[in-house]
């Protein structure tokens, strides 16, 4: 599946690695709805639903990237796919990322990896109603 003319919302608080997220997506064709934050994030997919949310595990304040999913999905829809990015490799992480139906990335990502991911979160969308 092609990623081109989707759109991801993005959701990095380290401001450089959300813009080089954004130009490697954008190059690829893809809509990108940058967000530092959890209050940017639901705001963002508010107003322009994104195809498939892609976080990083660790934010600002103590919020996780499974704050973000859950208050985007909760929105948008339950069974939106939702990737996220993290440099940990913790047991405990992954068994929760597993129970909310999250795929992991592991920094640093390289992009073939990012892009295979994207395409197969929104082909598996696809075989599944959105509640």
């Amino acid at each position: 599946m092609d990623v081109a003319g989707r759109t991801v919302l993005v959701v990095e608080d380290d401001p450089m690695v959300l813009l080089g997220l954004q130009m490697v997506l954008e190059a690829w064709g893809v809509a990108v709805l940058p967000a530092e934050d959890l209050d940017q994030a639901v705001a963002s997919a508010a107003a322009t639903p994104p195809d498939v949310v892609l976080s990083d595990l660790r934010l600002r304040a103590g919020i996780t990237g499974f704050d973000v999913v859950e208050a985007v999905r909760g929105r948008n829809g339950a069974t939106l796919p939702a990737i996220i990015l993290t440099g940990e490799t913790g047991e405990a992480e992954l068994s929760e990322g597993r129970r909310r139906r999250l795929t992991f990335l592991h920094k640093p990502v390289h992009t073939d990896r990012l892009r295979e991911a994207i395409a197969a979160a929104l082909e598996s969308n696809t075989a599944r109603p959105m509640k």
